[in-house]
């Protein structure tokens, strides 16, 4: 069983803090049954308490004595924080189309606030969740530390510009179906993401643009729009319908999203199946417009987070 646990700090003004921060960190306590695992998981919770409270640079050491006769092991943490440290300047490096200005509106931190280590893996998946990046990695550049703010250098590498995906499958109403997806990233400059996605089947046929253009207004707002031709087999009829749908889109906080947009389309139907009173409805198109707004929840997990 573990008798004691114990963490030495250096005499200063902070100790009192650090202790009281640390201590309940750990998860260890006298009494508990000594494991292995929850010690090293003792010490990663320290280097997280401290990176996350702006102490990068600071020196763990754990120890554990072991009494076999009295059946009881004495834990001891000895840490050094370090120097409280600051974000400073941010250096790009790696991008090929897009613009630096790009990325580092997409960090989560200012220069001049503490350093938290949270905050970097926050904006590492944020940037990732963008989709014009393979890999990102952002890491303090403590060799050039100047006026207690360490320099950030962000490295990035962009995914291929252009994709094409193939898909097949089969259902018991539209039986063998095929589809193709081709995604265009940052193709007019814009920081913009075009795909085309055309589908087929024995009911259907269709083929859709959708257009993203993000921080339209500021780093929460994106604008999306959408527009195609589908054509559907229905038992009575055939529909061709003809679509047009721009979305403002603002990110509330969290996975929230809000948005307002217009929608516009047009359907005919063509090749009537039954008799009706009026054969010009086959040449008739309806028009419809809506004004869609609410919210939704973006439940895809994070590329750098997967659940």
């Amino acid at each position: 069983l573990i008798s004691q646990v114990e963490l030495l700090l250096p005499e200063g003004e902070e100790t009192p803090y650090c202790r009281e921060q640390i201590m309940p960190a750990t998860g260890l306590a006298p009494g508990q049954r000594f494991d292995l695992e929850a010690y090293e998981g003792a010490k990663k919770a320290i280097r997280r308490l401290m990176n996350n409270q702006a102490r990068p640079r600071h020196q763990l050491v754990g120890q554990v004595r072991v009494h076999k006769a009295q059946q009881r092991a004495e834990v001891i943490f000895k840490l050094d924080p370090g120097p409280r440290l600051l974000f400073g300047p941010s250096r790009v490096s790696g991008q090929e189309r897009m613009d630096p200005a790009f990325i580092i509106h997409h960090l989560l931190y200012l220069r001049g606030q503490p350093y938290a280590q949270d905050v970097v893996e926050q904006s590492q998946r944020a940037l990732l969740d963008t989709g014009f990046f393979a890999s990102v990695n952002i890491e303090p550049d403590f060799d050039n530390i100047e006026g207690g703010q360490v320099p950030m250098v962000i490295q990035v590498a962009e995914s291929k510009h252009h994709t094409i995906r193939l898909g097949v499958g089969w259902g018991n109403e539209d039986q063998l179906r095929f589809r193709i997806t081709q995604v265009n990233r940052n193709l007019l400059r814009l920081n913009d993401t075009l795909t085309f996605e055309g589908k087929i089947s024995y009911i259907y046929y269709g083929l859709t643009g959708r257009l993203k253009l993000p921080h339209l207004v500021g780093r929460d707002t994106n604008m999306l729009v959408s527009g195609g031709v589908e054509q559907k087999d229905n038992q009575a009829f055939i529909n061709r319908r003809y679509f047009i749908s721009p979305v403002l889109e603002y990110r509330l906080g969290g996975n929230w999203i809000s948005y307002l947009g217009y929608n516009s389309e047009s359907d005919r139907m063509r090749e009537l199946k039954t008799k009706v009173p009026n054969p010009d409805q086959e040449k008739k198109a309806h028009y419809i417009s809506s004004v869609p707004l609410g919210l939704r929840y973006d439940s895809r997990d994070s590329i750098l987070d997967p659940k």
